[in-house]
């Protein structure tokens, strides 16, 4: 299947973006710039959304994954405002045409990696299986979600 896929790792401080190929090559990494403190919540969603539009857009992605909350460890309010992101991130995709879908970290490193792994075992399974280093969590975690996604198209 030769369809580009976008995995994102939403965040209002840093949002991670890893687009890849049919053959898993990345073709793309951004660690999106956290959108202005002082902005008023529905105006940072806002712009966090149409900066993922514009590089769907852009780069013709044809699949989009993004990290679900359902196991993010923060609690309360921050995860009020995820949900918040997440589902405007969705709706701005679909008024594109782009139908995302979410998945876990731990489902997809169980899809990558083989099993959920803590922090310091993701670095040593990626490093032992020969996948990219990536800079920081963000990214690693939007291109184990974009692999998890070619997995789960492949009905694999």
């Amino acid at each position: 299947m030769k369809v580009k896929i976008l995995g994102i790792d939403p965040s209002f401080s840093n949002t991670g973006l890893v687009t890849i190929n049919d053959k898993d090559e990345i073709l793309l990494t951004l660690n999106d710039e956290p959108t202005q403190k002082d902005w008023e919540q529905s105006r940072r969603i806002g712009d966090i959304v149409e900066r993922i539009r514009n590089l769907v857009r852009v780069y013709k992605i044809g699949a989009v994954v993004i990290e679900g909350m359902y196991m993010m460890p923060q609690r309360g309010n921050v995860i009020i405002k995820l949900s918040e992101l997440i589902g405007a991130i969705k709706y701005g995709l679909y008024l594109d045409g782009c139908i995302p879908f979410t998945i876990t970290s731990s489902e997809a490193r169980k899809k990558v990696l083989g099993k959920a792994f803590s922090r310091k075992e993701i670095d040593e399974a990626i490093r032992t299986q020969g996948l990219p280093i990536m800079e920081n969590d963000h990214l690693r975690d939007a291109y184990i979600l974009a692999r998890a996604a070619r997995i789960l198209l492949a009905g694999k």
